[in-house]
């Protein structure tokens, strides 16, 4: 516009100095010839017609100058229009991404310490799960030392290797729970991150786009604008083009400018349900593990106390009944013994009948006939062989009851010993619980007194070895045998034919 009605004021006045050169007088030197009247007339004609032409270019000149400044401003005045429209329909949509950017991180930030939280929760159950598994691998171990005859799979062994069983496999998925969550927690992060950037880049692009909103086509800017022209010929002319930089067209287009702010968003609202799921998923789990781990912990204390309760039963009952064999065996001794006494009250008569039979046996030839006293004095020997051989029969089998008990006593301490140390062990897995803080006392509260008279496990060995010196076999005091006689007894097999 500037350029058009800068070449017509030079065409204005170029004509207007070809007028004035025509108009100019001109010397006449030496011999000249003289215009005719006609041509006088012509020529001031044509000049007149070249004033009127040039009259008539610079009113059309003017009048399109006046024309172009006015449609110069009116496209002006629409091209600011549309481009206010332009920059308030970019606010618009920018503060709406930016009121959504928000929303997705404010959201995003939410889910993430909500999973943080879960996954806090996992680890603490991972963690807790230590000392538990430590738990069942001691236990294992100190039952792993019973003595042979009480190893034996029973119900506390199954409950142990379930127990270990479920520790490891929940400690596994944990892990791998941990593991997940912290991928999804790392990814998020990313999204977030991303989120931020754009929304930075939204909100320096939202303060350009208000501070372009704000210049305003008005005096400041015309004089500003100004600055950038030269003055030539006292006319302001542009000294060169516009700065690349600002004529450089922008390559991203407004959809992918719109839709990569919507992808983000998008991935950051799928990246939210994932969380979602994973979090409910690490919930459902840890619930599921731990209740499991207390039941599997349950059972394991079940099953401990309830052996402890059998063993100590039969640590009674082996008790009581090593006292009852003690006992017996105590009366058997004393039935041994009045048999010995009984045996040696016999000698007495026995020895009168023989010292009688050979003071008879000296008599003469002719005196030597069976009579009556003969008679009497062999059945007398007869009556007290008999006595004597049904004693010794009868002190045979005290004997052998005495064996045999001896035998069923010396089974019955090593069973006790072998179960007291079994019961020691159990005890000592009784109060590896993690969960009691006062296990030993509880232990001892939870486990029925024995039938007998309380004592700690460490008295069983003492009660056998008592029971034992209880057991040994005693000396009764009693007349001595006669030395000068000695009962002899009759052959076993004799005796048993007897």
């Amino acid at each position: 516009f500037f350029r058009c009605i800068a070449r017509t004021m030079v065409d204005i006045a170029a004509a207007t100095v070809q007028v004035k050169k025509a108009a100019a007088p001109r010397m006449v030197s030496g011999k000249t010839s003289r215009p005719s009247s006609p041509e006088w007339m012509n020529r001031t004609n044509n000049l007149l017609k070249q004033a009127e032409r040039a009259h008539a270019v610079s009113t059309d000149l003017r009048d399109k100058a006046e024309k172009a400044t006015k449609d110069g401003d009116r496209r002006t005045l629409q091209q600011h229009a549309s481009t206010n429209a332009g920059l308030r329909k970019k606010i618009a949509e920018t503060q709406a991404l930016k009121r959504r950017l928000t929303e997705r991180i404010s959201c995003l930030s939410d889910e993430m310490a909500q999973l943080t939280a879960a996954k806090n929760s996992a680890q603490k159950l991972l963690t807790d799960n230590k000392l538990p598994l430590r738990m069942a691998i001691k236990r294992e171990r100190i039952r792993a030392k019973m003595p042979p005859p009480e190893q034996i799979h029973d119900g506390v062994e199954r409950a142990l290797h379930r127990e270990h069983a479920d520790l490891l496999d929940s400690s596994t998925s944990l892990s791998n729970i941990v593991a997940q969550a912290t991928e999804m927690l790392r990814k998020m992060e990313q999204c977030r991150q991303a989120l931020t950037a754009d929304l930075n880049d939204k909100t320096q692009s939202l303060q350009r786009d208000q501070e372009c909103q704000e210049v305003q086509n008005n005096d400041a800017a015309t004089a500003t604008a100004m600055k950038s022209f030269a003055i030539v010929k006292d006319q302001p002319r542009l000294v060169n083009e516009e700065p690349r930089y600002l004529v450089q067209k922008s390559a991203t287009l407004p959809e992918i400018w719109r839709k990569s702010s919507i992808q983000l968003m998008e991935e950051s609202e799928r990246m939210e349900a994932a969380s979602a799921a994973c979090r409910s998923q690490i919930m459902r789990s840890v619930r599921t593990m731990a209740n499991q781990c207390q039941l599997s912990a349950g059972d394991v204390q079940a099953a401990l106390k309830k052996k402890v309760n059998q063993a100590s039963d039969l640590q009674s009952a082996l008790l009581k009944r090593l006292q009852q064999i003690n006992e017996e065996m105590d009366n058997l001794q004393q039935q041994r013994q009045q048999l010995l006494i009984n045996l040696q009250s016999k000698m007495g008569p026995l020895q009168v009948v023989r010292e009688r039979l050979a003071i008879r046996r000296q008599r003469p030839n002719r005196e030597t006939v069976r009579d009556q006293a003969e008679e009497a004095l062999e059945g007398e020997l007869a009556t007290i062989r008999a006595s004597i051989q049904a004693l010794e029969e009868k002190l045979d089998r005290v004997e052998q009851e005495q064996r045999r008990l001896s035998n069923t006593r010396h089974s019955l301490k090593e069973d006790l010993a072998l179960k007291t140390k079994a019961l020691q062990m159990e005890r000592r897995c009784l109060e590896l619980d993690p969960d009691n803080l006062s296990a030993r006392t509880t232990c001892i509260t939870a486990v029925p007194p024995m039938a007998h008279a309380p004592r700690p496990p460490s008295d069983c060995l003492s009660n056998i070895s008592s029971l034992s010196s209880m057991a040994s076999p005693r000396k009764y005091p009693g007349p001595p045998l006669s030395p000068r006689f000695t009962p002899k007894r009759a052959p076993r097999s004799a005796a048993r034919r007897g």
